[in-house]
């Protein structure tokens, strides 16, 4: 199991100090500066310093495709109410969106122990700077047909549930890997699907299909802005009123 603990330690103006912890042999102290954010600092903080230790510095020598074998042990209760969608803190959501979807069913626990948190703090030391405009609410992904298209959690539970076979143990990295085909091409839009659109959202003219000739998926993307969303994943032939 890679375990990693992280605790805030200091907080100055907009500057929180995030001791991390993976062992002797890898640990250190992140200071946190969050320009855009007013309150709950320590949690922003705490939440930066975990996607940055694990995608940016890649302190197990990997980036987490999933969160099979990854253990967290953090400082604040209030990260695992927003992992499980039961805190009322809505402007944190981006911050903990990484745990939401791509290292969703990750193992959290609430630890009070500090005893690591002196040996951290003679470790490495960086400054890193975070402003709301590099977070979003959805995980997105840079693919070679479709660009960079954000992904949110409903078209994963879509897919899972119509994935065919047995229940998928990874289903982030398993449509991940399908919108990382190459040979993804426009496809006509099922009707259906258009109206359902349109009656949602007002409009349908910003939609597109996306799937391959040899694939019954038809992955539903909406356009605006010039970025592209994932909205809902859906089999030819099947309902797509989801």
């Amino acid at each position: 199991m890679m375990q990693i603990e992280t605790r805030a330690i200091d907080h100055s103006g907009q500057t929180v100090s995030v001791a991390w912890w993976t062992g002797y042999s890898r640990h250190g102290v992140l200071n946190v500066t969050l320009p855009d954010i007013s309150q709950d600092f320590e949690i922003a903080a705490e939440l930066v310093a975990l996607r940055h230790l694990l995608f940016e510095e890649q302190v197990f020598d990997r980036v987490p495709s999933s969160s099979k074998g990854y253990s967290l042990k953090v400082s604040k209760g209030a990260i695992k109410k927003l992992v499980q969608g039961k805190s009322s803190k809505k402007h944190l959501l981006p911050y903990a969106a990484f745990l939401r979807q791509r290292m969703e069913g990750v193992l959290i626990d609430v630890s009070r122990n500090s005893e690591w948190v002196e040996m951290a703090c003679d470790g490495s030391s960086r400054d890193i700077t975070v402003s709301i405009d590099d977070l979003d609410i959805h995980e997105y992904l840079d693919t070679p047909s479709l660009g960079r298209i954000y992904i949110t959690r409903h078209a994963v539970k879509r897919y899972e549930e119509r994935h065919p076979g047995e229940e998928m143990s990874n289903p982030w990295r398993s449509l991940t890997t399908r919108l990382m085909n190459p040979n993804l091409v426009r496809v006509e839009i099922p009707r259906k699907a258009l109206l359902h659109k349109a009656m949602r959202h007002g409009r349908a003219d910003n939609v597109e299909a996306w799937g391959h000739p040899d694939s019954r998926f038809v992955y539903l993307v909406v356009a605006d802005h010039g970025r592209k969303t994932l909205v809902t994943v859906f089999r030819k032939g099947a309902s797509q009123g989801k």
